[in-house]
């Protein structure tokens, strides 16, 4: 029995890639969060390779992944288009929530808010189970 290696270069694993263009220059920065924190969020919760190029993102990996991270990219650009601000931990929300329910709407959890008289604050729900309640 001759003992087969494959080279590097061919690999099992199947990648996919998708390029997604934003319109707004300044959504756009602040989708990518400070020194393109959420990106690296996403890359590493994700494990896919995002690149910027300028106003486009381009996303390579597992088919799984790289849609969802398109979907999760799509709907948080989406919050920043009606006024959400979207921070750190709102990505990793997202992540959580789409990765359990590929069909939720973020602009359903994160815009439903509550207004908190008392204390002038305003509350957001951060998943579908506080939605709920």
């Amino acid at each position: 029995m001759k003992d087969e290696k494959k080279p590097l270069s061919e690999s099992t694993a199947e990648i996919d890639a998708a390029r997604l263009d934003f319109h707004d220059p300044r959504l756009f920065r602040d989708l990518l969060g400070q020194h393109d924190q959420h990106i690296k969020i996403l890359q590493s919760s994700l494990r896919v390779k995002i690149r910027v190029r300028g106003s486009s993102l381009e996303i390579e990996g597992d088919p799984i992944q790289v849609e969802l991270a398109s979907e999760i990219v799509s709907q948080l650009y989406g919050l920043l288009e009606k006024g959400y601000p979207v921070y750190a931990s709102d990505v990793d929300y997202a992540i959580r929530i789409l990765s359990g329910d590929s069909r939720a709407k973020l602009q359903d959890i994160f815009l439903d808010t509550i207004y908190i008289s008392a204390h002038k604050r305003i509350i957001t729900p951060k998943s579908v189970a506080q939605k709920a309640y």
